[in-house]
């Protein structure tokens, strides 16, 4: 966002959150006018069976890429917590830390990541019933809204960092970009980047469908009430 200018990026949120909002709100309509919980047969009641074809060979690769996705975050989280706790003082940086310590080492890269995949990720996605893990959700909620918290205790300390060791008046690229959207295109393209990050987001709101399932009394009015509550 600091890349494309904070005025885009915060244009960009909205835009998604609106588009979010009005995916959950179509699909909660259509599950409850349709009494289909699976998206997949959804699309193949309302579209037609050759685009339900097309959602399943997307959905494959789009699962396949969380996969990766995910491996490669907890991979990382796991080294930035590893030097926090144990390699703070030998190297100067998380950044360093991955790239020149052993874990950086091949079989670790390669051998932690298939540990997570085979023992954290593969069981979680053969649960077919979503509702057992509420109680992680409400852990996510939570931990989420502490990030939250944080930041905005931290902010004014970070800021002053900011001013003090990193801004530089002679320096453009250490200046904050507010106003200047035009930076997103140029030969870095970092809007693209912002684009995939947000629409991440949106794609998403396919698991929400599951949710709708999970509910004891599936009305619309209880279904948009977890739309509203999730946006």
């Amino acid at each position: 966002i600091c890349k494309t200018s904070l005025s885009l990026g915060l244009a960009m949120v909205v835009v998604i959150g609106l588009l979010v909002w009005w995916a959950l709100t179509l699909m909660s309509k259509v599950c409850a006018k349709e009494g289909i919980y699976v998206y997949s047969n959804l699309i193949k009641k309302v579209y037609g069976k050759p685009l339900a074809l097309v959602y399943d060979v997307v959905v494959i690769l789009y699962t396949f890429g969380v996969l990766i996705l995910n491996q490669t975050i907890i991979f990382t989280l796991l080294g930035e917590a590893i030097y926090n706790l144990f390699y703070y003082k030998q190297f100067d940086s998380n950044e360093q830390f991955l790239a020149e310590s052993f874990w950086a080492y091949p079989y670790v890269k390669y051998t932690v990541p298939y540990a997570i995949g085979l023992g954290i990720i593969f069981p979680l996605c053969l649960i077919k019933d979503v509702s057992k893990l509420r109680i992680a959700s409400l852990i996510g909620v939570v931990v989420l809204m502490s990030i939250i918290v944080l930041l905005i205790v931290e902010a004014p300390f970070y800021f002053k960092h900011y001013l003090t060791d990193i801004y530089d008046e002679n320096e453009p690229s250490t200046h904050l970009n507010i106003y200047h959207a035009e930076r997103g295109f140029d030969n870095t393209l970092t809007f693209f980047e912002l684009c995939s990050s947000m629409f991440y987001a949106y794609v998403t709101t396919i698991g929400a469908i599951p949710i709708f399932n999970s509910l004891q009394n599936r009305v619309l009015r209880r279904i948009q009430k977890v739309v509203r509550r999730t946006i």
